[in-house]
C-alpha cells in the first residue's frame, strides 16, 4: 500500500478520537498523537496566546531538558522576538505557517535563532495558529530536532493538508475557554513590550534603536536596508555607532545585553532597562559607554 494512503488511513483514525476527545483532558494529547501518527519523529507543543498577556503552554511532549527552554525561559519575555507570536496577531488568518516563510534572511544566524532553536536542537517547524477568539490564539507548533533534517515538500504538503481538521479542533475545544483578565501577566507583558521598546534609549539615538529592534528581531544590515528605507551604509554606520555606545562587538553581546537587562523592566517599569542594568552592575561604566 502507498505509504501516504497508509499514513492518512491512520490519520482518518485518529481523527475519530480527537472528535471524541474535544472537551475532555485528553485533547490535547490526542490532537498531538494525530499529528505525530502523519510525522513521526515530530514533536509537538501547544500555546494559549491570549492578545496582551502572556502565552500559556498547554501541552509539550519535548524532553525536559528542551521543554524548561521551550517553555519557561521562551514565555519569560522571548516570545516577543518569535515569529510564530508576531504572526499571531498581525492580521494573518488562521492558517499553518512554515517558519522558512517568516523569518528574514538572516534569522538563523541570529542570537534569537542560537538561543531558541540552536539550543532545543530544532531544525524546522510548523505553527497552526487558530483564531478561537477575538482575542485568543491557539498556536500548534510541530518541529524535527537535530539529527533530521528539515520538513521535506512532500511532509509539508502533508502537514498542510492537516490544517482544517487541527484548526477546527483547537476552536471546537477552546472556543468556552476563558481568557481571565490576569493582572499580573498582562502588566508583565506590557512592561517587557515597553521595556524592550524603551532599551538603550538613555544612550541611543531613535535611529539606533530602530537597528537594534530590528537586529533583535533578526534582520541583517541588508534586510534592515530595505525596512527602513535607507543605505547599506547608513545602515552600517548607525549599527557601528549602536555598538559603540552599548560596549559591545557583536550581535551575541548584543542579545546577552538585553536577557540581563530584561529582569529591570518589571523592577523599574517605563525606565530604559539597559540604564538600570548599566548603573547596578560593575560589568560596565555607563559614563564611558557615553
Amino acid at each position: 500500500m502507498n505509504t501516504d494512503i497508509e499514513k492518512f488511513t491512520l490519520w482518518n483514525n485518529k481523527v475519530g478520537q480527537i472528535i471524541d476527545a474535544i472537551g475532555s483532558e485528553a485533547f490535547t494529547i490526542q490532537l498531538a498523537e494525530a499529528v505525530q501518527a502523519m510525522i513521526p519523529d515530530a514533536l509537538i507543543i501547544i500555546f494559549s496566546i491570549p492578545k496582551d498577556q502572556q502565552p500559556q503552554c498547554l501541552f509539550d511532549n519535548y524532553p525536559k531538558y528542551i521543554s524548561k527552554i521551550n517553555t519557561r525561559d521562551w514565555i519569560s519575555g522571548a516570545y516577543l522576538l518569535d515569529p510564530f507570536y508576531i504572526k499571531c496577531f498581525d492580521g494573518s488568518p488562521q492558517a499553518m505557517y512554515h517558519l522558512n516563510d517568516l523569518i528574514p534572511e538572516s534569522f538563523l544566524a541570529s542570537e534569537y535563532y542560537q538561543l531558541y532553536y540552536a539550543l532545543t536542537q530544532c531544525t524546522d517547524e510548523v505553527c497552526f495558529i487558530a483564531h478561537t477568539q477575538k482575542d485568543l490564539r491557539l498556536s500548534l507548533s510541530v518541529a524535527r530536532l537535530e539529527g533530521s533534517d528539515g520538513f521535506t515538500k512532500q511532509e509539508l504538503a502533508r502537514l498542510k493538508s492537516l490544517s482544517s481538521i487541527v484548526l477546527n479542533a483547537l476552536n471546537k475545544h477552546f472556543v468556552t475557554i476563558t481568557v481571565a483578565e490576569s493582572d499580573i501577566k498582562t502588566k508583565f507583558h506590557k512592561q517587557l513590550q515597553i521595556g524592550l521598546k524603551e532599551f538603550g534609549a538613555s544612550i541611543l539615538t531613535a535611529r539606533e534603536q530602530d537597528m537594534i529592534q530590528l537586529i533583535l528581531l533578526g534582520h541583517s544590515s541588508k534586510t534592515i536596508s530595505k525596512q527602513l528605507n535607507i543605505s547599506f551604509d547608513t545602515v552600517k554606520m548607525h549599527r557601528k555607532n549602536a555598538y559603540n555606545k552599548l560596549n559591545i562587538s557583536s550581535q551575541a553581546e548584543l542579545f546577552s545585553l538585553v536577557l540581563a537587562s530584561l529582569p529591570y523592566i518589571e523592577t523599574h517599569p517605563n525606565k530604559d532597562p539597559l540604564q538600570v542594568y548599566l548603573s547596578q552592575n560593575s560589568l560596565h561604566n555607563l559614563s564611558e559607554i557615553k
